[in-house]
Order: structure tokens, then C-alpha cells, then sequence
């Protein structure tokens, strides 16, 4: 599960063919099957696994992705059997692409902090957190959509873009297969990211977690500058002086939700903390 590329190669015997990361996975899973079992990759576990039992297999090598795991497909869930029938959900690399399509054709000029890097560092950082959070199946594909999602309301609004990006998500989901009760949970993880965050479930914790990822970083003063640029390109006003304050005021007053992010990236933020307390502090005298 996955994308590729594909198209026509040669010059006298045209042939059509397919190239990329999901051809090398399949292969491989195709190579080390069994006759008359399914096997698949992590990533296409991922999609199914709230609608079939799945046997662990184990992990092996790809070329140009190290180890996967593998896992054979088994019987369908009990409660699809009453049913009759499986949800059909478009892969997530599907929604990936809506998303980051949309923000390119959408978002207007001057997101220097919330443009289309910010929604790809943050989707990143939010199956990061989750995996360590030992996030899966459905979960952490609610999740992954909320964080495509989380700032998509800037396509129509720069105040309260929580609340216009539901309103994309409730019209755009359905579409993709996701009920009425997972579409809400998805705007609930949306919604928790709105400063200051009031995240109360894990998953609402993660995607938070992944939304100030940058605070506990390297890339804090980099990303921060972003921010200040495009503020004051919106007319804040802000001068340096001005600006550590605030940065100051919003490090005391944040918090890490998650396990992995208190332990990986709260000491790191607390160094910036202070860092920027001494430039105040400098810049007083």
C-alpha cells in the first residue's frame, strides 16, 4: 500500500511498467509468501487491521527501506462476519495527497510558520509520537488524518482555522469512507490544538505533542523566526524584545502531554527557556 510512479519505458518495444518503494515491498512480500496465505506489509496492516485478524511474521530486508514487518492476513473480525461486510476505507496515502494538494492550490501567501512545510513536519512528527505511543490500527489512522487536517482551515480563515477545518473535514471524510463517529473524533483531535491546547485523550495528547514538536528541538529559533515573520507580516508589531517575552511567557506555560515528548523534548525545551530568560535579562541591563 503506498504510491508509485509509472509509465511507458523503451524505444523500439514500448512497455508499460511501475517504479518505486510500494513495487519493492510487494515483491518482497510476494517473494517470502506462503501458497494460499496473504501476506503484507506493516503499512497495508495499518488499513485492515480493524477488519481482519493479522499473524506477525517477523521482519526482513527491503531495497532503499531497511526492514519491514510482515504479517499474514487471517480470518475477518467477528463482528464484520454479523455484518456481512467491510468498510471500505481509501488508503491513507489517498487523503495524504487530497490534503497536500489542497494546500498547495489554497493556502494563501504569508504562512511563513503555517504553510504547507509546517502541516509536513507536524503529519511526521505525529506517526512518530504514536508509534512510540504504541499507537495502531485505526487509531493511528485517525490520528495521521487529524494532523493533515489540523491546519487546513487556513484555506479559508486565519482566526479560529480549527473550527473552518472541521468544516472541511466533515464535507471532504465521508468521501473517503469514515463515518459520522470518526469524522468527530478527528475534529476533536483538531479542535485541542487551538492555543492553548486542552488535549484530554491520548490521541488528542499525540497530535498536540507533534503540533509544538519544534519547542524541544534544534529547529526552535529557526521555526520561531517563522512565526515572528509572519505575525508582523499581519501586523503585530512585534520587535525582538517583544517577541522573547512572549516566547518566554508561551515555554512557562506549556506543557508536554505525552510520555515520549516529556522525556525527549521537554529538557530541550527548557534549555531555550533559558536561553531566552538570560536575553531578556541581558538586554534589560
Amino acid at each position: 500500500s503506498g504510491g508509485l510512479v509509472a509509465g511507458v519505458v523503451g524505444t523500439k518495444k514500448f512497455t508499460y511498467d511501475v517504479w518505486g518503494d510500494t513495487v519493492n515491498t510487494a515483491a518482497r512480500m510476494e517473494s517470502n509468501g506462503e501458497p494460499g496465505r496473504i501476506n503484507i506489509s506493516k503499512a497495508t496492516s495499518e488499513i485492515i487491521s480493524d477488519y481482519y485478524e493479522l499473524e506477525f511474521r517477523g521482519k526482513i530486508e527491503a531495497k532503499g527501506k531497511g526492514e519491514i514487518e510482515m504479517f499474514f492476513v487471517g480470518k475477518p473480525k467477528k463482528a464484520l462476519k454479523k455484518e456481512k461486510k467491510v468498510v471500505e476505507k481509501a488508503p491513507i496515502a489517498d487523503i495524504e495527497k487530497f490534503v497536500f494538494d489542497m494546500l498547495k492550490k489554497k493556502l494563501p501567501d504569508g504562512l511563513y510558520y503555517h504553510g504547507l512545510h509546517h502541516t509536513r513536519d507536524m503529519y511526521n512528527s505525529t506517526i512518530e509520537i504514536a508509534e512510540q505511543e504504541d499507537v495502531e490500527g485505526n487509531d493511528l489512522n485517525l490520528v495521521r488524518i487529524a494532523a493533515l487536517f489540523h491546519d487546513s482551515g487556513f484555506t479559508k480563515t486565519y482566526e479560529d482555522h480549527e473550527d473552518a477545518g472541521c468544516v472541511i473535514v466533515r464535507k471532504e471524510l465521508p468521501n473517503f469512507g469514515y463515518s459520522n463517529e470518526e469524522i468527530e473524533t478527528i475534529c476533536g483531535m483538531i479542535m485541542t490544538t487551538k492555543v492553548p491546547q486542552t488535549a484530554k485523550t491520548n490521541l488528542e495528547k499525540i497530535i498536540c505533542d507533534a503540533d509544538l514538536d519544534y519547542l524541544g528541538t534544534d529547529k526552535f529559533e529557526r521555526i520561531g523566526g517563522t512565526l515572528l515573520k509572519e505575525l508582523n507580516g499581519r501586523g503585530a508589531g512585534l520587535d525582538t524584545m517583544k517577541w522573547n517575552e512572549l516566547q518566554i511567557k508561551f515555554l512557562e506555560n506549556h506543557e508536554y502531554y505525552t510520555k515520549t515528548c516529556i522525556k525527549l523534548r521537554d529538557p530541550v525545551k527548557q534549555q531555550h527557556l533559558a536561553i531566552m530568560k538570560e536575553l531578556v535579562a541581558n538586554e534589560q541591563d
